[in-house]
């Protein structure tokens, strides 16, 4: 499946889709890269709550990567699931998406 975020420029919010919370959130509205949206549903569907994510739509460029962030209490969910810490200023509540982004 191809997505405008490969094309889209930093932030730029072309491919970005916006959903309410499962959630108690803060937010009315929590959006991402559409590209990720099946991942951030099944995570959500575990209970598991995201902080903010981005599929780096620019493949790394300028130090900028894909991840998805949790709330503290659920990293060791997120280690159990297999994921991959993204490191983040020495912070482990970020994690390397599996969604397969490009080809």
């Amino acid at each position: 499946m191809k997505f405008p975020c490969r094309k889209s420029e930093l932030q730029c919010y072309d491919c970005q889709v916006c959903v309410k919370p499962k959630w108690k959130s803060a937010h009315e509205w929590i959006c991402f890269d559409m590209c990720l949206a099946q991942e951030l549903f099944y995570l959500w569907d575990l209970g598991i709550i995201t902080t903010g994510c981005c599929c780096g739509q620019h493949k790394g460029e300028k130090g900028f990567h894909s991840y998805i962030g949790v709330e503290d209490q659920f990293i060791s969910k997120m280690k159990k699931l297999g994921y991959k810490v993204r490191e983040n200023h020495g912070r482990q509540d970020s994690f390397i998406p599996k969604t397969k982004l490009y080809e």
